[in-house]
């Protein structure tokens, strides 16, 4: 019995975060409409299309029957072949979602070290990338290594994606390579290098999306599992946060407000100003009948929009 709990149990989480993917999906590619909203649209189409073709089949065959027949076929092979189209854009979409957020989480990842442990970052990923050992450099050169018999002096810029790389920092670059007698150098950054420059003969220049082709052939880069694990994780903290919204309503407050209306309305009939007391009693009432309300007006939209 606690094997088929076990199996149910992960069946239904399974298929929990299918729906959460696919809503997702479809939230970012279609203008914020729902997984669930895209299928009866898709339904309210066949239908509009069954009905129509009925009518035209059967006004000019007088064959109501035959014609429905007819007009279910052909929706049925109409639906098929736009849903194989819609089904393909629909991976291309997703496709293009996953790379944006993998490209994110890169910045977020590389924004997020400092400059010693951005040197420590490239200095791993370029020994793997080149094959060979790379050991600290003289400064103001970070890093240095041998590639194909010829010496390279390495340095890395880490700075937000925002600053890109000037010609200047470049220039100043090859100054210190010539000081320092290395033949060539290689100029890394975590952003990107500004319009007017060009690779130069014994300088290679590895920007943001550099680092991630690397990162892509060393199998390194962020894979669509993970980032289907960041969807899922962030939508169920955010629903999370909802049910913790709605949970978390003052429930004292309202109970005492409610008690004050029915004390209130009660001694209103025993005192002498019954009037003033009925008027707070409403009062009290409006007031935690309108919380009330109004909490659960949010927790509705919210749920709509992370159902």
């Amino acid at each position: 019995m606690k094997e088929v709990i076990e199996r149910v149990k992960k069946y239904s989480i399974k298929n929990n975060n299918k729906r959460i993917l696919k809503n997702y999906y479809s939230k970012e590619m279609k203008s914020g409409k729902t997984y669930r909203a895209s299928i009866i649209d898709r339904l309210l189409f066949f239908i509009l299309v069954f009905v129509s073709l009925s009518i035209v089949l059967s006004i000019k065959s007088s064959d109501i029957i035959l014609s429905c027949y007819m007009a279910g076929i052909i929706s049925f092979f109409s639906i098929n072949i736009l849903k194989k189209l819609s089904d393909k854009k629909r991976r291309n979409g997703i496709e293009e979602i996953n790379e944006d957020l993998k490209k994110r989480k890169t910045i977020r990842d590389l924004n997020g070290k400092n400059n010693t442990e951005f040197i420590e970052y490239i200095k791993t990923i370029f020994a793997e990338y080149y094959d060979t050992d790379i050991i600290d450099g003289e400064v103001p050169v970070d890093l240095e290594c041998i590639i194909e018999d010829e010496r390279y002096g390495i340095k890395c810029i880490k700075g937000s994606t925002e600053e890109k790389v000037s010609l200047r920092q470049v220039e100043n670059f090859i100054k210190e390579l010539k000081e320092l007698k290395y033949n060539n150098g290689i100029l890394v950054t975590n952003s990107y290098f500004m319009e007017d420059i060009s690779e130069q003969e014994n300088i290679i220049l590895f920007d943001l999306d550099n680092i991630i082709d690397i990162l892509k052939k060393l199998d390194k880069y962020v894979s669509n599992k993970e980032i289907e694990e960041y969807i899922i994780h962030r939508f169920i903290n955010r629903r999370n946060d909802i049910k913790k919204q709605f949970t978390t309503i003052n429930k004292r407050k309202i109970v005492q407000l409610y008690s004050i209306f029915i004390v209130f309305y009660l001694l209103s009939y025993m005192v002498r100003y019954s009037l003033y007391y009925k008027v707070i009693a409403i009062i009290s009432f409006l007031i935690a009948t309108g919380i009330v309300g109004y909490k659960f007006s949010e927790y509705i939209r919210l749920k709509d929009k992370y159902p």
